[in-house]
Formats: C-alpha cells, structure tokens, sequence
C-alpha cells in the first residue's frame, strides 16, 4: 500500500494536504508534483515524505519509486519497532533497579512531573493508586493530595500549596 498524492504548488499551502495525509495514513507516501518539483521535493521529504516526483516522470520511474518507498518504510517501521522494544526493556530493567533499593525513591523532571519512582515511594508516603494514573503525574498534584491529608498541618489549601510549589522552585 502506498499514498500517491498530487500537489499544485500554486499558493504556499500547497504542503499542507501532505501534512493532513501524513497524519492520518500509516503507509509511504509519494508526492506528485507538477513543473516546479524541485521546489518541493526536499521539504515535502523533510515533513514525511517517502519520495517526491514530477508529474512527468516516466512510469518507470514512478514503479521504481513506489518499489524503493515501500522498502524504506517497511525498514523504517521495523527499526521503530526494534528501538521502542530496546526501550521497553531499559524501562523494565530500570524498573527492576529502582524496585530492588530498599528506599523511598522518586525522580521528577524539570516540569516537576513524575518521571520515576518505586513502590516504597507510594507506600511510605501513603499515595493512592489513582495519582499515578494520570499522565503525567505532576509534583503539585502529589503536594495538593498530602495537603488535603493534612500532612502540612492546618491552612488554606490553596495557600499551603502555592507556599510549597514556591519553596520547591526556589530550591527549598
């Protein structure tokens, strides 16, 4: 299965139905363009395009384009594959790690979002099930659900919150 897709390059949104193709199809897709394809051929390649051909391009050039598209696509999803698995198993094993040291552990990201932890961390710290399931978890939603606990001791919520997230900021 392959996208053919023509695009006239007579206005500058010319791009944009391979954008909207690229977007919904799982399949390599050539661009057929007309006189000015040189134009278009890198950024139509640099946006996902398998290929980027004239309109007058011989037939046997388009059968060869469409043969060497389905190729590159075919090993480009294998490699995705084969690195989100490579992935998968660094994860894992981090996870193992991270699970076998007998402490309270977590790690959060510039975001202050959640990007590691282990089952002490949840357990110790008496964190529901339900704070993890949103992705991602972020530091101020812990904070916010040990507030309402009464963890930081009596306070406007809002107040104790904004205080803490502040004191974190400034390295606190």
């Amino acid at each position: 299965q392959v996208v053919l897709i023509d695009l006239d390059m007579s206005d500058a949104s010319a791009l944009e139905p391979l954008t909207v193709c690229l977007a919904l199809v799982d399949a390599p897709v050539i661009v057929l363009a007309g006189k000015d394809a040189h134009r278009i051929a890198q950024a139509a390649i640099e946006l996902g395009a398998q290929d980027c051909l004239s309109m007058r391009s011989e037939a046997k050039f388009l059968y060869k384009a469409i043969k060497y598209a389905i190729l590159r696509y075919q090993r480009s999803k294998s490699h995705q594959r084969t690195s989100e698995e490579a992935l998968q198993r660094s994860n894992t094993l981090l996870q193992g790690i991270l699970e076998s040291i007998p402490v309270a552990l977590c790690a959060f990201d510039q975001d202050q979002n959640l990007i590691a932890r282990n089952g002490l961390y949840q357990s110790v710290l008496g964190l529901p099930d339900h704070l993890f399931c949103q992705s991602p978890t972020s530091f101020a939603s812990i904070l916010e659900f040990q507030i309402t606990q009464g963890e930081f001791g009596p306070g406007e919520h809002r107040d104790v919150l904004a205080d803490r997230l502040s004191q974190v900021q400034q390295g606190m």
